[in-house]
C-alpha cells in the first residue's frame, strides 16, 4: 500500500519536476524562480501575485516563467489551507480575530476577487485593502515567515534535483 501511494504522488508530481529539470538555464535561476513563487504563494496578495512574481524574478534575474507558475501553488484549493495556517502563525506573534471569522471574510473575498478580470486592478486593490489590519498584519506576518521557510527549501531541492539530473544526463550522454 505504501508503494502505491508513493508512486501516486511521484505520478502527480512528475511532469512538473521533469518540465523544471529540462528547462534550458541557469539551475540556480530556475531554483530562485521557484524560491521566488512559492514566497510569492503564501503572502496575502490575491489577485497581484503573478505581477510580484515577475517583478521579483525580474530584479533577481531568475526565472520568469517558474516564478509566474510557482505562483499558483495557491489556487482555490489551497488557498483556504495555506491562509488558514499562515493566519495562525501570523496571529501567534500579533492577536488577531478567530480563524472562523476570518475564513468566513476571505471566503468573501475570494468571490469578490473572482469576480473580476485580471486587469481590474483598482477593483481588486480595494478588495484587499479591505481585509483591515486585524486580519492582513497577523497574515502578512504568518505569510512571509512560511514564504521564506517554503521559499528557501524548495530553492535547496530544486537546486539539487536540478544539478542531480543534469549530472546524470550529461554522464550518461558522452
Amino acid at each position: 500500500m505504501k508503494k502505491h501511494k508513493q508512486r501516486y504522488i511521484w505520478q502527480a508530481i512528475s511532469p512538473g519536476l521533469l518540465w523544471l529539470i529540462r528547462l534550458r538555464g541557469c539551475p540556480k535561476a530556475i531554483s530562485l524562480g521557484v524560491a521566488i513563487g512559492v514566497f510569492v504563494a503564501f503572502t496575502p496578495t490575491i489577485g497581484f501575485q503573478v505581477f510580484i512574481a515577475a517583478f521579483f524574478s525580474t530584479i533577481f534575474n531568475a526565472n520568469r516563467p517558474v516564478a509566474i507558475a510557482s505562483v499558483w501553488i495557491t489556487n482555490p484549493l489551497t488557498m483556504p489551507f495555506i491562509y488558514g495556517f499562515t493566519y495562525r502563525i501570523g496571529n501567534f506573534f500579533w492577536g488577531g480575530p478567530s480563524l472562523t471569522k476570518v475564513k468566513q471574510f476571505l471566503l468573501i473575498a475570494e468571490y469578490r476577487l473572482s469576480m473580476h478580470s485580471i486587469w481590474d486592478f483598482y477593483d481588486k486593490l480595494k478588495i484587499f485593502l479591505s481585509l483591515g489590519k486585524d486580519i492582513f498584519i497577523p497574515l502578512a506576518i504568518g505569510g512571509t515567515i512560511m514564504g521564506i521557510i517554503a521559499g528557501s527549501l524548495s530553492y535547496i531541492i530544486i537546486l539539487k534535483i536540478i544539478k542531480h539530473y543534469r549530472n546524470i544526463h550529461c554522464t550518461a550522454t558522452h
